[in-house]
């Protein structure tokens, strides 16, 4: 009897309550490791999947947007070229296809006149103006752009906007309105609204083509204030979202003040293009202004 009686105790022993709740603890604890590995899990997932939408959304767009960009910088340097290495009839009332007419390479019609007194003589401006205005004008209808010659400061020549010429659409705030015919036209609005649109006035020319930085005021013909005109034009196409510029050096010559010679002034050429913007009336109007200065090319009397 003692013997069966040790045999059952060898094999049972009184449950010890420490030890289920130290095997409940530690179930307990892997349960819990284990909802929140799957709970990073899926957040990772989450996030990769995040990821993988936003990018695969938006490839098609950035892919479009480098190459509407690239192709606006190839442009703008193709026309720079063109404009640069253009020829142009010594005549402005003349046509380039004039056969009676005198044709030279622009560049070296604007070299000869600038080194006269270090300014474009307006029938200068015109011609310069004109061949922009043909060279650009495939793109004239979608983009504003900037066309200047500029002079770095130097031992004899001050800082100086030798030509600034500007391709302004006129856009601005327009309402849709029947016009009793089955048809419809624009009225201007004094500013943006929630029932306008930007567009083109009725009766209002599409764009402006201006020549700036003089003031056409005989017989002075003072240019304008080099610091306070880049900064306005800095402004400008710091305002009018992106923008693609080309630019390149050229030399114009000057005649020396103690010789009969001539002497070579580094200046650039640039040319910088953007989307047409709507420009508040108030950056409009300052045009015909200081340090603006903007004539119509029509109006060049400087």
């Amino acid at each position: 009897m003692d013997q069966m009686k040790g045999f059952i105790l060898q094999f049972y022993r009184p449950v010890d309550k420490r030890d289920m709740n130290a095997s409940r603890a530690h179930a307990r604890a892997r349960g819990q490791a284990a909802v929140t590995d799957a709970l990073y899990f899926l957040l990772i997932v989450t996030g990769i999947t995040i990821f993988l939408f936003g990018f695969a959304n938006s490839y098609g767009v950035t892919v479009d947007s480098e190459l509407v960009k690239n192709y606006n910088v190839d442009f703008t340097t193709d026309a720079l070229k063109t404009i640069l290495y253009s020829s142009v009839p010594r005549d402005p009332e003349q046509s380039l296809y004039d056969n009676s007419g005198e044709i030279d390479h622009l560049l070296a019609y604007v070299k000869e006149d600038f080194s006269d007194n270090s300014k474009l003589e307006p029938a200068t401006k015109k011609v310069l103006a004109q061949n922009i205005i043909g060279i650009m004008n495939p793109v004239a209808n979608n983009f504003d752009y900037l066309f200047i010659i500029s002079v770095p400061e130097g031992f004899t020549n001050p800082e100086s906007f030798v030509f600034v010429f500007f391709h302004k659409s006129n856009l601005r705030p327009v309402k849709i309105v029947e016009d009793g015919l089955g048809g419809y036209e624009y009225h201007p609005e004094d500013a943006p609204k929630r029932d306008t649109i930007m567009g083109i006035p009725e009766g209002v020319l599409p764009f402006t083509d201006y020549v700036c930085g003089y003031e056409q005021a005989l017989p002075d013909c003072n240019p304008s204030d080099y610091d306070a005109l880049k900064i306005e034009i800095d402004s400008l196409l710091s305002g009018v979202g992106d923008t693609s510029q080309s630019s390149s050096k050229i030399n114009l010559p000057k005649t020396e003040i103690n010789g009969p010679g001539f002497e070579a002034v580094q200046a650039q050429a640039e040319l910088t293009i953007w989307n047409a913007t709507y420009l508040s009336d108030v950056t409009a109007n300052e045009l015909n202004q200081a340090p603006w200065n903007c004539v119509d090319i029509l109006q060049i009397t400087c």
